[in-house]
């Protein structure tokens, strides 16, 4: 039996805990005006204060800043079809990184460095992230550090007792860390503006689009100069750096491990490449023939959520909750991967299998219990992009190579307590494939 709610102590805050979907959707979607805050200590602590979208505390300028952020990046080709050709110089890296000769990769490096000259081209434009990689991966290095070496639930080193600190070897202080990636990224941001030849890969941006929109609504009015929407603009990268090049990375690791680790999911789907594309290179035209594709994406972000308790809520008042009054800004978190293990609604939680989304009249009901990206007004704003970066790399990693445990041996699938969900085994064995013949 899954205890759907815990009120627990973690160091000197008491938080309400959530573990199952029924009782996540009805806090954090049905009752999002009661639940839908931030936690004040997580953005004062952070520096990242009311900037950003994570952190933002609920209102109307979180929903203006959401829905603006979710149209630019739609503009941009998320979720669409059309996205094919911004992932196209993306693609053609990464294929380059692996090589065609079979080898053991990293993963981690592998997926790391994709998702960093992802995220950084589409927010700042490919040319003007290839002359600035060094501050990139130094970007990468601090994010890095952030979600991989700080427990699960314990975000700032200030408001944890001296005792519990110390005894966290691998502690980083977030605020530090946060303060550093906000610098470099706003010299980007002041280098992309005084950059006297634009190519096209920039005009078409987050950033520019983003300063484009605000000239705009503005009467022409520029960006540049107010330090309140300057700063806004550096929380929101922040944002996308963090979410994409360590969540989306993280989840791109898992999938390839699992499919590593499960060669019949991985033949069942080439087969479906095969059968839709022949030998020509696959596209997200024809996602919605890839039903197999789409089934296994979801099965590894229910098995494996990137970031098992999401981001923080808290209580906006005194509310009454199953029979209990939990006081105004309390924590409340949800704990993803509890509800994603929930026999009740996935049979063999702990079973790597596709088909649950494909057998039966149930599917829509379960994939909508998949919730890795959060629920609600809270949820991520970046889901369609990191869907659609996510389905563009699987499907061209699916139709060039084959994935196997490293020196024939089983595939590890633990995993390391973190902000996010990150694997202990980072190595596979990857070698480029025959095409397989249609069905």
């Amino acid at each position: 039996m899954i205890a759907t709610r815990i009120l627990t102590d973690i160091g000197p805050v008491k938080c309400l805990i959530l573990n199952d979907i029924q009782t996540i959707n009805e806090a954090f979607s049905l009752r999002s005006e009661e639940f839908g805050a931030r936690p004040a200590i997580l953005g004062n602590a952070t520096g990242m204060g009311n900037i950003g979208l994570v952190l933002l505390q609920s209102g109307a300028y979180h929903k203006q800043e959401k829905k603006k952020a979710m149209s630019l990046l739609r503009g941009l080709g998320a979720g669409s079809d059309k996205f094919d050709e911004t992932m196209q110089p993306y693609i053609q890296r990464i294929m380059s990184l692996i090589g065609d000769s079979p080898r053991k990769i990293n993963l981690r490096n592998l997926c790391s460095a994709a998702m960093t000259d992802i995220i950084g081209g589409i927010t700042f434009g490919d040319s003007f992230c290839n002359e600035r990689s060094e501050t990139c991966q130094k970007i990468r290095k601090l994010i890095s550090n952030n979600f991989q070496n700080n427990p699960a639930l314990i975000l700032v080193g200030k408001h944890l007792p001296l005792k519990l600190k110390q005894l966290l070897d691998n502690f980083t202080d977030m605020e530090s860390n946060i303060s550093k990636m906000g610098g470099l990224l706003h010299g980007m941001i002041k280098s992309l503006h005084h950059k006297e030849e634009q190519n096209q890969d920039i005009l078409n941006s987050f950033v520019f689009r983003y300063v484009e929109e605000y000239a705009s609504s503005h009467d022409g009015q520029s960006l540049y100069g107010n330090q309140k929407e300057e700063s806004q603009l550096v929380g929101l990268i922040i944002d996308f750096f963090q979410a994409g090049c360590e969540t989306t990375a993280v989840n791109l690791e898992w999938l390839m491990l699992l499919l590593a680790a499960n060669p019949d999911v991985q033949q069942k789907a080439q087969q479906e490449l095969a059968s839709v594309f022949g030998k020509d290179p696959p596209t997200l035209k024809e996602r919605r023939k890839l039903k197999y594709i789409t089934a296994l994406i979801a099965e590894g972000l229910r098995i494996r959520p990137p970031a098992p308790l999401g981001a923080p809520h808290s209580t906006t008042r005194d509310v009454k909750f199953h029979g209990y009054t939990i006081p105004g800004g309390t924590p409340v978190l949800g704990y993803y991967i509890s509800a994603h293990h929930n026999p009740n609604d996935f049979p063999d939680p702990h079973q790597f299998k596709p088909e649950r989304f494909l057998n039966n009249d149930s599917d829509e009901r379960r994939s909508k219990r998949v919730i890795s990206f959060g629920i609600g007004p809270r949820s991520c704003a970046g889901e369609q992009l990191a869907r659609s970066i996510m389905e563009s790399l699987i499907i061209h990693i699916l139709h060039q190579y084959n994935l196997s445990g490293k020196d024939g041996e089983e595939v590890d699938l633990s995993f390391k307590a973190g902000i996010n969900l990150v694997p202990n085994e980072n190595e596979v064995f990857i070698c480029p494939r025959e095409a397989i013949k249609p069905l």
